[in-house]
């Protein structure tokens, strides 16, 4: 596994826009060698981060130990190619935050043992192939408000009684599969036009599973083409989407 000092030599800087002169946009790779099948790069402490301080794109992943302790903050960079993750089978519970304030695109974002992840702020991101996380503390909430198309998002709140997940994806338009389940107070995603692809082995759809809370209601107003399943289940109030043409 490559070190963080040796990573640094591979920041390569490229001219950016040229239409602001004198600004120089880093283009960064985690890994010299991106045909490496350990093309990534390891982050412990959130000082790890300082080798990206400078790029506005990232190529390659970023891997987060469970032993993090502290917020992933990495403003300034708007494009990601690769994804961010944590293992699978470790709970992460000191990791409180993400924050990337600038980001438009990236690939992935696998967290599904973010017990103490408190806030994900991501508010200008607008495409992103897969999101996973789970948030489990008292008054977590994300900030993904320009997100309008992905492959996959699976959100889960706690399955028992801190505060409810409120679920707010107002700029969402098309999504092959999305998955809300746990501790839900609220969905909003009042531009969805597109659930699920046509054809195919796996059409896709929506999972809402709402536990341990009266779910305000699941309304689907923009919906124009469902494909694939719609699965509502647990303590939901009220259910709506537009009539077939």
């Amino acid at each position: 596994m490559i070190s963080l000092k040796t990573l640094a030599l591979y920041l390569v800087p490229l001219i950016a826009n040229p239409f602001f002169k004198g600004t120089f946009a880093p283009e960064c790779h985690t890994h010299p060698n991106s045909n490496s099948d350990n093309a990534r790069l390891t982050l412990s402490t959130p000082e790890d981060l300082s080798v990206l301080s400078d790029c506005t794109t990232i190529i390659g992943d970023i891997f987060i130990k469970s032993t993090f302790s502290g917020s992933f903050v990495l403003n300034g960079v708007t494009n990601i190619t690769g994804s961010i993750s944590m293992a699978v089978y470790e709970e992460s519970h000191r990791m409180n935050g993400i924050e990337m304030l600038d980001l438009l695109y990236i690939e992935g974002i696998y967290l599904p043992q973010t017990w103490g992840l408190k806030k994900l702020r991501l508010p200008r991101v607008e495409r992103m192939e897969q999101l996973y996380f789970i948030q489990g503390v008292e008054e977590g909430w994300f900030d993904m408000e320009g997100l309008k198309i992905a492959d996959i998002i699976s959100v889960a709140g706690y399955w028992t009684k801190p505060n409810p997940l409120e679920i707010y994806l107002p700029s969402l338009r098309d999504a092959h599969w999305a998955s809300f389940r746990g501790y839900l107070s609220s969905l909003s995603t009042p531009n969805l036009e597109v659930l699920g692809s046509p054809g195919g082995p796996d059409p896709g759809g929506m999972e809402v599973q709402a536990n341990y809370t009266d779910l305000s209601g699941v309304y689907l107003s923009s919906l124009d083409k469902l494909y694939g399943e719609l699965l509502l289940d647990g303590h939901i109030t009220g259910y709506r989407k537009p009539d077939s043409p």
